[in-house]
């Protein structure tokens, strides 16, 4: 309120804000708003390479270009959303059609689903995904960048995953960049990951909240 000088906050501050850090107040005008997905079931017809060998850097392969940063669901300043019974399948063109690298048979053959990651948010607010099974993807190894995560958030808030599985995917998810706080895993299955079932890096966030999270 310009006029009075006051500034009201719709969600408590998570976290000590200090002056040295030189905090600023700045309006964003969030894109889209009461936007949802329910009752769907997604596959991705897979790419006709192999993804490379776990070799521990980033290869030059064409299929690493054309599938990173690829994502089923992107959420990109979405305040008040959901996603509820959402889940994977194989198309018919992946039958019988797995992949081979020095991973694809750490939890046996399986059929592509989807190509990299699942659902990544950016920027977005008072968000539900709940009731979701999401697996089999193609990139399952080497790769940086925004490869393989099934669950990303990235400077997003009050996000509730709650009643899910993830498997057999690189990374189960990953909460990014500095800025992602108040956010719940809630009831959450992750299983069969190729790499790591969580993941808080990129300026660590403070305050999300991981309640019942099984690991396999």
């Amino acid at each position: 309120d310009s006029a009075t000088s006051e500034l009201t906050i719709d969600v408590p501050i998570r976290r000590r804000i200090k002056s040295i850090e030189n905090p600023i107040v700045a309006k964003t005008d969030f894109g889209i708003s009461e936007i949802g997905i329910e009752g769907l079931s997604i596959g991705m017809i897979r790419h006709p390479a192999d993804w490379p060998d776990d070799s521990g850097s980033l290869p030059s392969d064409p299929i690493v270009a054309d599938i990173n940063e690829n994502n089923v669901i992107g959420y990109f300043n979405v305040i008040n959303g959901w996603i509820y019974n959402v889940k994977s399948y194989r198309p018919n063109e992946n039958a019988n059609r797995p992949q081979s690298n020095d991973l694809s048979d750490k939890y046996g053959k399986y059929d592509i689903e989807i190509l990299n990651g699942m659902i990544r948010m950016k920027r977005s607010q008072f968000i539900t995904v709940k009731n979701f099974h999401f697996k089999n993807s193609q990139s399952n190894t080497v790769g940086c960048c925004g490869i393989g995560y099934a669950l990303q958030l990235e400077n997003t808030n009050e996000v509730l995953y709650e009643n899910g599985i993830i498997q057999k995917m690189k990374k189960g998810f990953a909460v990014n960049l500095g800025g992602s706080s108040g956010n719940v895993f809630k009831d959450v299955i992750i299983k069969e990951i190729f790499r790591t079932p969580s993941d808080f890096h990129s300026h660590a966030s403070s305050a999300n909240l991981i309640d019942n999270l099984f690991f396999d």
